[in-house]
């Protein structure tokens, strides 16, 4: 999801900025395959990076900046940001 409504953190109140983020299902990942968890069995993708193709057509790559694993429904939140590699 790309949208422009975001929360300042100071004041509480609804301000215009970017918001990226993707959700997918951890399964998929590990039929794929591709590692998801480091030795701990924590999720450790901080930094790894997505393509995704807007509804624009255009391809844009982004990093993963924080994710949010949810693991009774075995699915990935993940914060992004713009990556210009």
């Amino acid at each position: 999801m790309k949208h422009r409504i975001g929360v300042d953190p100071d004041t509480g109140n609804v301000i215009s900025s970017r918001n990226f983020h993707i959700s997918f299902s951890e399964a998929e990942l590990l039929a794929a395959p591709y590692i998801v968890r480091d030795d701990e069995n924590e999720v450790n993708i901080t930094g790894h990076l997505v393509d995704y193709v807007d509804s624009t057509g255009k391809s844009r790559q982004y990093k993963i900046t924080e994710p949010f694993p949810d693991e009774t429904a075995g699915v990935i939140y993940c914060n992004l940001e713009f990556y210009n590699g």
